[in-house]
């Protein structure tokens, strides 16, 4: 073959499967097969190095999320959990004052103790009032699965939560059939976008029923 000239592997041929060469002068590397490609080398200030960096190597083991995707979603759990320790600590700070409602529905904090880890964990928590009840809900924003806070909740039934001025143990139980048969339409008719978390979900959301002890 002439100097200068590249062959042309048939489609199927080992070397066109493999890569092919780079057209490049001077270059005798091979570009990577798509399916070889490995994770660029980007920094995120909001997510600590070696984390980023365990990312790129499941990524470059054939990690079936992309890599990008992961970034993406590492980046938006931070800033969420960033903003939601602003939303307690505000709440705290001046008492339910500010930060203690949300898109026109009321929040409180509740306060669970991990089943794993022991911890005391704090949600901020749109609620309806039934009587002297308050009553959450474990949308988890249309998820397919549970919060962990209803999973403490079960391990851990007595709680605490926090409303404006206030601060009180509670018992908790989570609703019957019937009884959300008769919570779900009040909350839906204050906050129409549970409905749409219901539809997004194959799960029936959980209504916890939470009562001063």
């Amino acid at each position: 073959m002439p100097v200068g000239q590249h062959r042309s592997w048939p489609v199927g041929h080992a070397a066109a499967r493999t890569g092919r060469r780079s057209s490049r002068a001077g270059t005798q590397g091979v570009v990577p097969h798509p399916s070889r490609a490995r994770a660029p080398n980007i920094a995120c200030p909001l997510i600590p190095p070696d984390k980023l960096s365990s990312l790129r190597d499941r990524y470059n083991r054939n990690h079936p999320v992309p890599f990008r995707v992961e970034v993406t979603v590492m980046v938006f759990n931070t800033l969420f959990r960033f903003f939601m320790g602003v939303q307690i600590a505000l709440f705290r700070m001046t008492k339910g004052r500010a930060m203690s409602a949300m898109r026109g529905m009321p929040v409180l904090l509740l306060t669970t103790v991990g089943r794993k880890t022991g911890k005391r964990r704090t949600t901020p928590l749109m609620y309806i009032r039934d009587g002297e009840r308050y009553v959450i809900t474990a949308s988890n924003s249309g998820r397919d699965k549970h919060p962990a806070w209803l999973h403490n909740l079960q391990a851990s039934p007595n709680v605490q939560i926090e409303i404006p001025g206030k601060r009180l143990e509670v018992s908790v139980s989570v609703a019957t059939q019937s009884e959300r048969e008769w919570l779900w339409p009040q909350l839906v008719a204050q906050a129409p976008f549970f409905d749409g978390y219901q539809k997004g979900t194959t799960r029936t959301i959980p209504m916890v029923m939470l009562k001063s002890r």
